[in-house]
């Protein structure tokens, strides 16, 4: 919404819930399905990562170290700036 109470753009998933966190850098993190993007303050959006299989239950969490972490339905998964889906870390 702008500063007058207008809708500027609506984000509506195909599917599965969006759970939503700002940085402070203004960026909008999204966790939908098995999803992690991000999206500036026009509604442009990015996908930042994708596991396959896993389905995100909280909205993420960005650390100043540049990490991501985010709950699925199993497990809590922290992604770091480097992610490499084979190589991530798993706090279960």
């Amino acid at each position: 919404f702008g500063p007058m109470g207008d809708q500027l753009w609506e984000f509506a998933p195909p599917k599965g819930r969006p759970r939503a966190s700002v940085t402070a850098e203004g960026w909008l993190l999204v966790a939908v399905d098995d999803i992690v993007g991000i999206m500036d303050a026009e509604g442009r959006s990015a996908t930042l990562f994708q596991l396959p299989g896993e389905v995100f239950v909280t909205a993420p969490v960005l650390t100043t170290s540049g990490e991501i972490f985010v709950a699925t339905e199993r497990e809590l998964v922290c992604i770091g700036p480097e992610f490499d889906a084979s190589h991530r870390t798993i706090i279960r």
